[in-house]
């Protein structure tokens, strides 16, 4: 009996090459740097969001400690039969439109005006107005804010009159009213300047020593600035949160300041001592 073999072919057999050590450390180097640089974006995006919690508290602190407490109420008309209130308004404080009319505070109540100037309407402490001595007005969210001699603030809002008063200030004085970002600055004669933002009110001071700015005779803004004249304290500038102080002895013609206008890059203020 015989038997046959059979030739077996060769089998090649294929090995994979083995990284070197060099390049094994290579990328774990890179893995690390990967893994500690990811740590570190972590860590910084959790401080920064530390530091801006911390930056939101210290601000609601700040607005907490210079909130103003404030009441308000409705004035309702005192009309009765058969009585009438006649009153001058020779001498016209501020004029403001409001919806469609023109609105004039005097030291005689408030006077409506068509657009082609003709009285059309006269309002006084028989019709809700809380005082006759106005002396201020600026048109903001919807209803118009009245500065009165005495009383306060008053808003308007084409039919009813609502008062504003600070319990805790002395003077109820409203000289300035200027509608700015959403916002209605209120300059007091004895209270400071107040911002009202629709719900509440709190105190602006002035400068990194906070400073309150008395005797507010004149708000307004001019590109960046905003301007607040004083009565005795000169004027004060804001711009990007940086305050700035002018007073005579820095050239203003007097510390009483009754009015701003800003013309060819230049602040042209007015005083009881005339122009600087």
């Amino acid at each position: 009996m015989s038997a046959s073999l059979r030739k077996t072919q060769p089998v090649e057999v294929k090995t994979g090459r083995l990284p070197s050590t060099p390049t094994l450390i290579r990328r774990g180097l890179l893995t690390a740097t990967f893994l500690v640089a990811a740590a570190l974006g972590l860590w910084g995006f959790a401080a920064v969001r530390q530091a801006l919690g911390r930056l939101e508290q210290a601000r609601a602190l700040g607005n907490a400690r210079d909130a103003v407490r404030f009441e308000r109420s409705r004035l309702d008309p005192l009309r009765k039969e058969g009585v009438r209130l006649f009153q001058a308004t020779q001498s016209a404080r501020a004029v403001e439109r409001f919806k469609d009319s023109y609105f004039a505070a005097t030291d005689g109540g408030l006077v409506e005006l068509s657009p082609s100037g003709r009285v059309a309407r006269r309002y006084g402490v028989l019709d809700g107005l809380g005082e006759s001595d106005l002396t201020c007005l600026a048109a903001y969210d919807g209803r118009l804010y009245i500065g009165t001699r005495s009383k306060g603030l008053l808003a308007f809002d084409g039919e009813r009159f609502e008062r504003y008063w600070w319990p805790e200030r002395d003077a109820q004085s409203v000289t300035a009213l200027f509608a700015d970002q959403g916002k209605l600055l209120v300059g007091t004669f004895a209270g400071g300047l107040l911002e009202f933002d629709g719900e509440g009110f709190r105190e602006v001071r002035a400068g990194e020593e906070k400073a309150r700015l008395g005797a507010v005779t004149f708000v307004g803004r001019y590109g960046p600035r905003l301007y607040f004249g004083t009565f005795g304290e000169g004027l004060w500038v804001s711009e990007g949160g940086r305050w700035a102080h002018f007073k005579s002895a820095d050239g203003l013609m007097s510390d009483r300041v009754v009015g701003v206008v800003e013309s060819g890059g230049e602040a042209f203020v007015a005083s009881d001592f005339g122009l600087s």
